[in-house]
């Protein structure tokens, strides 16, 4: 693959991530293809509700063919209230913590035709979830946080532990 190729799709990722930094999320719908397609324009905005000051930094680009993964960093202020799933269910509903958060994503996009075609996301929920205390870290006992009351009260299959 020639520098120049390399070079073209390095820019069009930066350039799709400068736009999510810019809550600009419809310019950037129109640079993917998503398996979400109908509703990516949504799951920014709802990411954007939830984390109103988030940064999504690419710490990583690799490209290979057609293929590209994109390790970045998430990072934000919970200020919001979840509608969609975008990190899980658990934190659907949860009322905001006002706790700053930052977790590490990989990005796998697919390019066709000059448009890029999301693949998969890895990310790590569970950190996010105990960074924002809805979710012990490892050292803790299971007393759960107060943020994760509405859960308890709408899932009877999770008990709380004293």
């Amino acid at each position: 693959m020639s520098n120049h190729i390399l070079r073209n799709r390095r820019a069009l990722i930066e350039q799709l991530y400068d736009y999510l930094n810019c809550y600009d999320f419809a310019t950037a719908a129109t640079m993917v293809v998503s398996r979400h397609t109908d509703n990516y324009l949504f799951h920014w905005q709802d990411v954007r509700k939830t984390f109103p000051d988030f940064r999504l930094e690419p710490l990583d680009i690799i490209i290979q063919d057609e293929r590209i993964v994109v390790h970045s960093l998430f990072s934000g202020t919970h200020r919001g209230v979840a509608k969609l799933p975008h990190h899980g269910d658990l934190l659907v509903g949860a009322k905001a913590t006002g706790r700053t958060v930052s977790v590490s994503q990989m990005h796998v996009y697919q390019i066709v035709a000059s448009k890029l075609i999301e693949l998969y996301i890895v990310r790590d929920d569970v950190s996010l979830y105990q960074q924002l205390r809805l979710l012990p870290n490892a050292n803790e006992t299971l007393e759960p946080a107060p943020e994760v009351d509405w859960l308890l009260s709408r899932d009877s299959r999770i008990e709380k532990r004293i």
